[in-house]
């Protein structure tokens, strides 16, 4: 009975499953045992995953219930599914111990053509995700992890790893344990196997130190054209203050294929900055040296940007995106270099149809400043919001702390940037008639003049009186929240009328309002 389970493998036909209803990254018959597919990079380093769905036929209804009942199928997620499966199906079958036959998918690469330069690919795993019964086959959802690099292993930059197209030969074997064998028998059984050929790569199955018997069916070629979903560009933007850094990322779709791509995630990463080496810093702040710099950096998007994700790309468009950065440096005004990634999904959004999660990333520039030190000549603000929840259409208080740092007194005044103002008037917001007292002039009331203001200011500057040296003040800002959603709190300056100096204050301070 358990020879029956090799010899009847060996009459199994072996095939991948043409995807024809899917699009550019369907699996398509190539030939005669072999197939083509397109597969996107994972993220810069040039791993990739590959879903290849495969396929065995059996001959007869007997021989698949007989290698079902009698061969274990070891999934790389869960290997319970298997157990519940097959009992499902057969009951409780005892006619041959199950761990004698062990069904692997095994790959490797035979060839890798690149864009003019030595490129190598390899198979780094292979994962054997489930399996179900269709009538006489059984099908294997199979994902192979592979990584492509320059020959001498050197990461391949953008446009070269955009051209790769690599062979993969995939292999299906039941692996018989022959423990009850000799050495000599086992070394002839393995002198056989190389005469007969076969492919030497990585496997589903686990290291077994007990000698095998492998029984391995012809294999399949698969030709797979490796492409990036999208690109991005990083730039830094002259900044339009001494206090932050504006950095401009624009991304875009390949164009290498017809798929879509939602963008879900855009994130800077301080905590793996880098200090740029500009002549002046010593041995201890060299490029090399990683500094983790996300308790002195706050970055947000610019108040212009609509930011709202996930955005879908198809081909032949891109989105540009606007990133602000304030940091502090406790030494001295240094540049970083900072990696920001960007994260998304890749295929359609149907439940039933898979996805591919990629990420790319760049390095970005910015900019710190010295801190504020006493004494210095500038002013330390701590901002808080005193309500917990916000109410479209009711005041909420803004509670502004204001340091001196300097050695003088200082004579303050506070002025808002960017805000809209308008005078005693009933207006309607939606449904809601609101009615406002004591504001300021100088704005019609009719709400279209508000353009894209969000928040309606209360009070458009406030005299704060003299502050002598270090100490501080405190003050209160009301506004209205025109519309519900995440709202930015407009920047102000401080004015010593003493000097006659301006002070801005930039910040990223937001709230949420509901309605």
């Amino acid at each position: 009975m358990l020879m029956m389970i090799s010899k009847g493998f060996r009459s199994v036909n072996f095939e991948v499953v043409s995807q024809e209803n899917a699009s550019s990254t369907m699996i398509k018959t190539s030939g005669e045992g072999s197939w083509k597919t397109s597969s996107f990079y994972l993220d810069s380093s040039g791993r990739s995953s590959i879903s290849v769905p495969l396929r065995l036929t059996f001959p007869s209804q007997e021989s698949i219930d007989d290698f079902l009942s009698n061969t274990r199928i070891d999934l790389s997620n869960n290997t319970d599914v298997k157990e519940e499966l097959v009992a499902a199906d057969h009951g409780d079958k005892k006619d041959a111990n199950p761990s004698e036959y062990q069904l692997s998918i095994e790959a490797k690469v035979t060839l890798t053509v690149g864009s003019g330069e030595a490129v190598a690919a390899a198979v780094e795993d292979v994962l054997l995700q489930s399996f179900a019964k269709e009538s006489l086959s059984l099908i294997l959802k199979t994902t192979i992890l592979m990584r492509v690099s320059r020959a001498n292993g050197e990461k391949l930059d953008t446009e070269g790893a955009a051209s790769v197209k690599t062979n993969i030969e995939i292999a299906a074997v039941v692996n018989e344990s022959l423990s009850g064998l000799s050495k000599e028998q086992h070394a002839r059984e393995i002198l056989d196997a190389l005469h007969r050929g076969g492919i030497v790569g990585l496997s589903t199955a686990e290291n077994n130190s007990h000698r095998l018997r492998q029984t391995r069916l012809t294999p399949v070629m698969l030709h797979v054209a490796l492409t990036h979903a999208f690109s991005i560009a990083v730039r830094t933007v002259n900044p339009t203050s001494f206090e932050e850094t504006l950095i401009s990322l624009t991304i875009r779709h390949s164009n290498t294929h017809s798929e879509p791509v939602q963008i879900t995630n855009v994130a800077l990463h301080p905590s793996h900055s880098r200090v740029v080496d500009n002549g002046e810093c010593d041995s201890a702040q060299r490029p090399n040296l990683v500094v983790d710099m996300s308790k002195s950096v706050q970055w947000g998007f610019a108040d212009q940007d609509d930011t709202n994700l996930p955005r879908v790309l198809e081909r032949n468009q891109a989105i540009s995106l606007i990133l602000r950065v304030m940091a502090s440096d406790d030494v001295r005004s240094r540049i970083f270099v900072s990696p920001i990634s960007v994260t998304a999904n890749v295929g359609c959004y149907e439940p039933s149809k898979s996805q591919h999660t990629v990420l790319a990333a760049a390095d970005a520039q910015w900019t710190s400043v010295r801190s504020a030190v006493e004494p210095s000549d500038a002013f330390r603000v701590q901002i808080n919001v005193v309500e917990t929840e916000v109410k479209v259409g009711a005041p909420f208080v803004l509670l502004l702390n204001v340091s001196n740092l300097s050695a003088d007194p200082r004579d303050i005044e506070l002025r808002l940037e960017k805000s809209k103002f308008v005078e005693d008037s009933v207006s309607v917001i939606g449904s809601q008639t609101v009615l406002f007292r004591g504001l300021d002039a100088g704005c019609s009331r009719d709400w279209s003049s508000l353009g894209d203001e969000h928040l309606l200011a209360m009070e458009q500057s406030l005299y704060l009186g003299e502050v002598k040296a270090s100490e501080k003040t405190s003050a209160e800002i009301r506004f209205i929240a025109l519309q519900p959603g995440t709202l930015n709190i407009p920047s102000f300056e401080l004015h010593d009328r003493k000097s006659d100096k301006f002070y801005r204050c930039v910040h990223n301070v937001r709230i949420v309002a509901t309605a």
